[in-house]
């Protein structure tokens, strides 16, 4: 007997319809399609990616370079190599122009 059938836990829960809406990927056909593309084209789908979500002071050369086999030299893996950016620019500074008006945070002492 399974788990989820010993104590009467639900194997799937549903999910509201504001969520569904919000959500990024809208349902499993479109988490397949990324899936698929990321296998397929690693390069292409994490590069999209990462011009979509950070802004970037110097693109990378290579999105993703590794060895893991011993014979040919170092183990290593290197994702966006040569690329410059800016932690603080990216988590602040560049949502200043659409959200620097609202109040994000109150402190209490």
């Amino acid at each position: 007997m399974e788990a989820a059938e010993k104590h009467d836990v639900p194997r799937h829960y549903g999910i509201s319809e504001t969520i569904r809406t919000r959500a990024y990927i809208k349902g499993k056909e479109a988490y397949e399609m990324l899936y698929r593309r990321s296998v397929d084209d690693p390069e292409g789908f994490w590069g999209g990616i990462a011009r979509e979500y950070v802004t970037w002071f110097k693109e990378w050369d290579k999105v993703e370079e590794y060895n893991f086999d011993i014979r040919r030299g170092p183990v290593f893996a290197r994702y966006f190599a040569n690329a410059k950016v800016n932690v603080s620019y990216n988590c602040l500074d560049r949502h200043l122009q659409n959200r620097g008006r609202r109040l994000h945070c109150i402190g209490r002492q």
